[in-house]
């Protein structure tokens, strides 16, 4: 790495003729404190989701194209890359007849005379005029038998202390949207480094030893942005790999002390018969690793210190239940509980299990379902237990006296909608707070994304269940697989998931052979399955409706049920042990595994299908699905090949927080998350990254 006691001038630094006031602004304020952008480009930038000057800086190119090659007009060689530099000796606009305008342009140098053409770009005859200097950049072509240039970018240069931004040079390649083309964001980037210094706004303490190595704020956005050359790019993009990491281990170290800091929680206890009824009504015996995780929610409960506990296993592993054992005790200690869930069928689904065992131990189920189609007639006693959806966002009155919060699936709500529960609460005491999530998470994320929380993993299944037996079926076996299915559903009476990923045909060209739930309904009901029972279910349907259909499929009634991924969370059928997937590759494998585990919920052997309209030999990546059963290795692979950002929902202004981080890296996370539990237990020494962790984050719980 590179050191950071490097200078950068500025001023005349990259693409300016003239000397510029020295402008002053806010690292956090508007995009429109650059000169010329105004509302119109302000909401083009927000298609790009940039707001703020730091928004822009951090929009990092994607690529960049290599124009350091210079050479002279006689030189030129057809497919180069590369730059020239020389007089305009001719511009002019030539009009074919059809719908394409021509822009031809004469370049020469001491050496020769090179041709350019611009396609639709008659305004270039307003801006380039004869006996200017300019630089063009591209590949060379052949053009009428010569080497020519054939729409290449071009930069007017208008002095000798003039430094080339467009060419000549690696040039940044940037995200773009509709009339913000890379060359304005980089006139834009270069402004503001040409004229700003930042090492007060870096959030990295340079000053510690650890750290020394690393580019300051200011010389690594230059590096990063205006490369001299790829080892100045390797050098910025460890420096932000690093800062990545840093910034959301640090936020979420302060967030954990924020979260502890609101105030004393409730203690909970109960007594030893409480609990031992508690395990003796249920259906089932708790496994090992259920047990040890109660264990270590029951040691949260008995401390006056806020929990703040996420719960992982693979689907069907047990998690409901130690939450369930969870609001029990909160019950018993005279609280009330919140249980939220992401869609209708999964709080549903949450309400009639959790009822049936609470039925077993009260005369009047203390518990109620709240959605926004459907509150249940049951009128629990006070305190209560309330299983819920979004709906419970919108009615503050039912959040007193509750001092337990379990969210499932908490990658699936987001910090606002979390902080909106807590901010309802009106009890005396800060709730203690417990998530759930089915996607497994690598050893290597969870002190990175989930440094706020403690961590408790059920690795271990019920008693008696089978591994899925899981195949991937190219279209060519098809058919065959669909006989096999009959076969089992008219012999064995098994019943089917099918699930698509859309629910219309898509419309896209790459997306047509994908087949969709309706129209997957129709033809499997037309040509393979006329003589049984079939059932369609997908997210625009009504709630009456799903719930009929799930309670036909639950009885026995409806033996194919098709549908979307809404089954991914949610339906519990203990007789459904076939899962087919129609379009699998279109899956990730977190996503596979989860729908995988909505079948094997019994001692009888399940099956899991995944259909592809690809040859097995080009997809490597499903045949993973095969060979593991373990949702952790899945995870693992999906995060290498999507990113963290996208299999956990975790995103910043809409953006993966990580662009450079590599989670392979131990060495990088162990540094980094050292640094972070440093600062965070130091933080009053630290005041300038204290304030700008605020500014980052204002919608997190608030830093001191």
């Amino acid at each position: 790495m590179g050191g950071n006691n490097s200078t950068c001038n500025t001023g005349n630094y990259w693409g300016f003729h003239s000397p510029i006031h020295f402008l002053i602004m806010d690292f956090f304020s508007s995009i429109t404190t650059l000169p010329l952008v105004g509302p119109h480009y302000k909401n083009l930038l927000e298609l790009l989701e940039i707001y703020t000057i730091r928004d822009l800086l951090y929009h990092f190119p994607s690529r960049y194209e290599d124009y350091s090659t210079i050479k002279t007009i006689s030189n030129l060689i057809v497919n180069d890359k590369v730059t020239v530099k020389g007089e305009v000796a001719e511009i002019k606009n030539i009009y074919t007849g059809g719908y394409s305008k021509l822009t031809t342009l004469k370049l020469i140098d001491s050496t020769g005379s090179v041709a350019c053409i611009f396609f639709n770009q008659q305004f270039l005859t307003r801006t380039i005029k004869k006996g200017m200097t300019i630089q063009i950049a591209g590949d060379v072509t052949a053009y009428k038998g010569k080497p020519s240039f054939v729409s290449p970018d071009y930069e007017m240069i208008e002095s000798e202390s003039y430094i080339p931004i467009h060419t000549g040079r690696l040039v940044p390649i940037y995200p773009e949207t509709a009339r913000v083309s890379s060359k304005w964001l980089r006139k834009k980037i270069s402004l503001v480094l040409n004229t700003q210094q930042f090492n007060d706004l870096d959030l990295l303490p340079l000053n510690l030893s650890d750290l020394k190595d690393l580019n300051d704020l200011s010389h690594a956005l230059r590096q990063i942005h205006f490369p001299k050359d790829l080892h100045e790019v390797a050098l910025a993009t460890n420096r932000f790999a690093f800062e990545e990491l840093f910034t959301t281990q640090l936020l979420g170290l302060v967030k954990k002390q924020q979260w502890q800091s609101r105030g004393l929680a409730k203690k909970m206890r109960v007594a030893g018969n409480d609990l031992l009824n508690f395990i003796t009504s249920l259906p089932f015996e708790l496994t090992k690793a259920q047990l040890r995780v109660c264990g270590e929610v029951l040691e949260d409960l008995a401390k006056d210190l806020p929990a703040n506990r996420l719960i992982q296993g693979d689907v069907g592993s047990g998690k409901t239940v130690v939450a369930t054992l969870a609001m029990y005790i909160a019950y018993k200690s005279g609280v009330g509980s919140v249980f939220m869930a992401p869609t209708e069928i999964l709080a549903q689904q949450h309400y009639n299990t959790i009822k049936v065992i609470f039925e077993k131990l009260f005369s009047i189920a203390p518990i109620s379902l709240i959605t926004h189609h459907f509150k249940s007639k049951n009128t629990p006693n006070t305190p209560s237990i309330l299983i819920g959806t979004h709906a419970l966002l919108y009615n503050p009155s039912l959040y007193k006296n509750i001092g337990l919060v379990v969210i499932d699936e908490q990658h699936k709500f987001g910090v606002t909608q979390r902080n909106k529960i807590l901010s309802f609460v009106t009890a005396k005491h800060t709730p203690h707070i417990l998530t759930m999530t089915a996607t497994p998470i690598p050893r290597s994320l969870c002190l990175t994304l989930f440094g706020d929380l403690e961590i408790s993993t059920i690795y271990e299944m019920p008693k008696g269940r089978l591994p899925v037996k899981t195949f991937v079926v190219p279209e060519s076996k098809r058919g065959r697989g669909y006989q096999w299915i009959k076969e089992k559903i008219v012999k064995e009476n098994e019943q089917v998931y099918v699930v698509c990923p859309f629910v219309e045909e898509s419309q896209v060209e790459t997306l047509k052979s994908v087949r969709s739930a309706t129209a997957h309904f129709e033809e499997l009901k037309s040509q393979w399955f006329n003589d049984i029972p079939m059932g369609l279910i997908h997210g625009r349907l009504k709630s009456k409706e799903k719930e009929e259909i799930i309670t036909e499929f639950r009885d026995g009634t409806i033996k194919i049920l098709v549908a979307t991924s809404v089954v991914e969370v949610g339906m519990d059928i203990p007789n459904a042990n076939i899962m087919v997937i129609e379009g699998a590759e279109r899956f990730g494998l977190a996503s596979l595994h989860q729908l995988r585990g909505r079948v094997g919920r019994s001692a009888r052997q399940a099956y899991c299908f995944l259909f592809t309209t690809e040859g097995k030999s080009k997809n490597s990546r499903l045949s993973i699905m095969e060979k593991s059963q373990s949702g952790l290795v899945l995870a693992q692979k999906d995060m290498e090949t999507r990113g963290p950002g996208e299999l956990y929902g975790i995103k910043q202004s809409g953006k993966s927080k990580f662009r450079f981080a590599n989670f392979s890296d131990e060495k990088l996370l162990e540094q980094t998350y050292k640094t972070a539990v440093f600062i965070s237990q130091n933080l009053d020494k630290y005041p300038q990254t204290v304030a700008l962790l605020k500014k980052l984050s204002p919608d997190t719980i608030g830093v001191n």
